[in-house]
């Protein structure tokens, strides 16, 4: 008669079978965009990394960022190409971010990478090794080219007037600085009897696209008819003219 003899399993066989798997680190989002943004935004992109399974003890894993199109120290900024990201026991997300670096210069979108190494008390999920972040440019390609708008609404009267406030903008790249002169001209408003005459000179830095043109409006109280004068724009340095006039009502309520 055969004997049947059953063993006692041993501790190390009995811990394995207790052992928990390790935990998984992934990423969700292996590319992610973010706009260029100008000189003096805040532009910057998280990469969060997650963590699956046992929490119970501490992982970590190494993330590195490489080039492509993209560099580091010219069109993104971080400490170091390498960093390990730590988990805390208990912990389920870490993130990292990075700097982007802004610019007026219209270029082509860019990419840079990153992947994950080396993991320790944890597994790298199949799909969260590698990812890619692509910066987008928002930077206008166009020629600059400068517009005066019509003032909103111009009033005289005798106790308070507002000066005739002309918006004068610059569209497309603005990477450089630009000029253009500004006049006013005559029209069936007179200077210096219906408002004061200027003419000036305005000076647009890079990145800017907006400059006020004010108008001092003559007070009397002589009942008048409707009368208009305007701004015209002359001479552009870096720049074409799109819109040369801007014409202003007066409204006197006398």
């Amino acid at each position: 008669m055969a004997i049947l003899t059953v063993s006692a399993p041993s501790a190390a066989t009995s811990s394995a079978a207790a052992a928990s798997p390790l935990p998984e680190i992934y990423n969700d989002d292996s590319e992610v965009s973010t706009s260029e943004g100008n000189p003096g935004d805040t532009s910057r992109v998280f990469l969060r990394f997650g963590r699956s399974g046992d929490l119970s003890v501490a992982s970590s894993v190494k993330l590195t960022l490489v080039d492509g199109t993209a560099r580091r120290g010219r069109d993104y900024a971080a400490p170091a190409y390498t960093k390990t990201l730590q988990f805390r026991a208990g912990q389920d997300f870490v993130s990292f971010f990075v700097n982007i670096r802004t610019d007026y210069v219209a270029e082509p979108d860019k990419t840079f990478s990153w992947h994950l190494s080396d993991p320790a008390g944890a597994t790298i999920r199949s799909d969260s090794a590698d990812g890619s972040v692509v910066i987008l440019n928002d930077d206008s390609a166009a020629p600059p080219m400068f517009s005066v708008g019509d003032p909103y609404y111009t009033a005289e009267n005798n106790f308070s007037t507002s000066p005739a406030d002309f918006y004068v903008t610059r569209s497309g790249n603005l990477a450089a600085a630009a000029w253009v002169k500004v006049a006013t001209v005559d029209g069936t408003a007179l200077a210096p009897g219906d408002y004061k005459a200027r003419s000036t000179t305005l000076y647009f830095a890079p990145g800017e696209a907006l400059r006020h043109v004010l108008v001092p409006i003559t007070n009397d109280a002589q009942p008048e008819p409707l009368e208009t004068f305007s701004v015209r724009l002359s001479a552009p340095i870096h720049a074409t003219i799109a819109d040369d006039t801007g014409v202003a009502t007066i409204h006197d309520d006398d």
